[in-house]
């Protein structure tokens, strides 16, 4: 699985941009402005969500350390699992 990013998405609309400039036909020149307007586009909501989530995270930092007041909960030490489990009646499950 591939993950596009706002560099990706830059680099192609910088590619598109100069290869507007270099087309001598309207038709091709225009449609590389209009791919570049939407690799643009793409570059822009990526770097927004990139945006929102570092925030999000930062709020929830935030929150978290609020709760918890700079206390350093000690780990939990739980017992072991119980290796011999007693066994099911011969008729389980039940039909």
């Amino acid at each position: 699985m591939s993950t596009i990013t706002f560099e990706f998405c830059d680099k192609r609309a910088r590619e598109a941009a100069t290869a507007a400039e270099d087309a001598t036909l309207a038709n091709v020149r225009e449609r590389l402005l209009r791919s570049e307007a939407a690799w643009r586009a793409m570059a822009d909501k990526l770097q927004a969500a990139d945006a929102t989530r570092r925030a999000i995270k930062q709020e929830r930092q935030s929150e978290q350390a609020e709760r918890d007041c700079g206390i350093v909960q000690p780990p939990v030490d739980w017992p072991k699992p119980t290796v011999n489990w007693p066994k099911p009646p011969v008729d389980w499950p039940p039909s």
